[in-house]
């Protein structure tokens, strides 16, 4: 179910998340609120840059013409991904019975939708080399380290597409521990069908990357947006720096909520991107759900529970 939300309908998903945050009000009030400590895991399925999409690098370039670094603002970047396990779970308080299994309900198989802008400087590891990314296909690329910070959009669909959970997200971006990550001058990507709906693009599997050299990206720093070019037409081109192998680690802390549930907690999303897929892995710690909303005569009387932490990783 995950994959069809993410790849099908997360266009769709997201503008409902934000009708939804619009909709939500502050007045919602239960009887009392119950609460749940819980650490949860999952997996990424999908990293990228949606269509529309903007990107703007700015290079520093030495005497000699290598590239010494790159600051690489994009918004729109989109990672997918699914909540795999839940546990362990604890109910805390009086009023929190089933606390723990509404939470489960709530984010066990769920599909994690997060957009981000972010901003991160690419220091340069390797100056311009041929990448062979598909069978007689070869690009130009460099290779450096990663270090920045987004922030996220993120919306949580339940596995049986009951419950959505909008909010954000803060985390730090920093190349994986003993990796370098390889970024690519991306001019525009080629649709194999025919664009029926200008709202819906087509499916990953239905566009084409047509890279230039960086030097393309350099003359034209933007910020441009990724094109998509319909099928036997001239390229529409709009260069953005984009990784061609990524391999980061991200944390930092989220909140979602809707009008019944606010779950928070710190966030680790490690991936790594190549032209042959995504894998990675999603960490939750210290969540915190609250079921209801606290009521006026509730034993803490709106204070700040002592188990919640700074959520500010900036």
């Amino acid at each position: 179910m995950f994959s069809k939300n993410i790849i099908h309908r997360r266009g769709a998903m997201i503008a409902i998340a934000v009708i939804a945050l619009m909709a939500m009000t502050a007045g919602t009030a239960l009887a009392a609120a119950g609460k749940a400590k819980f650490e949860a895991d999952g997996i990424v399925v999908l990293v990228g840059l949606s269509p529309g999409g903007t990107v703007e690098s700015d290079f520093k370039i030495k005497k000699n013409g290598d590239i010494k670094s790159v600051e690489v603002h994009t918004v729109g970047e989109v990672v997918g991904g699914a909540i795999t396990s839940l546990a362990p779970c604890e109910e805390k308080g009086k009023h929190s019975a089933g606390a723990c299994g509404l939470t489960t309900a709530a984010l066990l198989g769920s599909t994690v939708i997060s957009v981000h802008e972010s901003s991160a400087k690419l220091d340069v590891t390797t100056q311009r080399y041929p990448l062979t990314i598909a069978p007689g296909v070869e690009i130009e690329v460099i290779d450096g380290t990663l270090k920045g910070k987004l922030s996220a959009n993120m919306a949580v669909e339940s596995f049986d597409d009951s419950q959505l959970l909008i909010g954000s997200g803060k985390l730090k971006v920093r190349s994986t521990e003993g990796t370098v990550s390889t970024y690519g001058c991306l001019l525009t990507l080629v649709a194999t069908v025919p664009l029926l709906d200008i709202t819906e693009p087509p499916a990953p599997g239905q566009l084409l990357p047509f890279f230039g050299p960086i030097d393309a990206c350099v003359a034209s720093p933007g910020p441009n947006p990724l094109t998509i070019t319909p099928p036997l037409t001239p390229p529409i081109i709009s260069p953005v720096m984009v990784p061609v192998i990524l391999h980061v680690t991200d944390t930092g802390s989220f909140e979602v909520a809707d009008d019944s549930m606010k779950i928070k907690g710190k966030i680790e999303v490690i991936v790594s991107s190549s032209p042959l897929g995504t894998v990675g892995v999603i960490h939750i710690t210290k969540g915190s759900a609250t079921i209801g909303h606290d009521h006026p005569h509730d034993d803490h009387h709106g204070k700040k529970d002592k188990d919640d932490d700074d959520d500010d990783d900036d």
